[in-house]
């Protein structure tokens, strides 16, 4: 079985992120179970979802690099949750300088990359190259 990774420190900056963007547009969140392989559902004040989102936290600039990646699987995840409910799925970064958001409703580049800090062969996968004139930016 693969470990996880994920921390109770990651999983509240993970929601800080999300109520930010929720906030944005007088929504709520609610995690996830993780079948769902995104993060959180966005829903209105009756509890209907209205939008899914990915969250992650990168510790650089934002324009450090011209993309910001994402695992395909997460990517297809969204896309079929999209295409069952009929509602958009969101990948949402919190960089050290602002925070951004974008519609995962494009066609991207794919390559064969990952973290390769901690040993973990999975790490490497095909992620999918989101450009970072996608994201709306809400500079901190």
């Amino acid at each position: 079985m693969r470990p996880l990774y994920e921390t109770a420190t990651d999983l509240v900056a993970e929601r800080a992120i999300a109520e930010t963007i929720a906030g944005v547009f007088d929504r709520q969140i609610e995690k996830l179970p993780k079948q769902y392989r995104l993060d959180f559902a966005v829903t209105d004040t009756e509890r209907r979802v209205r939008a899914f989102l990915e969250v992650k936290r990168r510790h650089n600039a934002h324009d450090r690099y011209p993309d910001a990646i994402l695992s395909l699987s997460k990517v297809v995840a969204a896309k079929h949750l999209s295409d069952v409910v009929g509602v958009r799925s969101w990948f949402a970064i919190q960089w050290d300088d602002a925070i951004g958001y974008a519609p995962l409703d494009g066609h991207y580049t794919v390559s064969m990359t990952g973290r390769t800090d901690r040993g973990d062969w999975q790490d490497i996968e095909p992620h999918c190259h989101i450009p970072l004139s996608d994201f709306k930016l809400l500079y901190l």
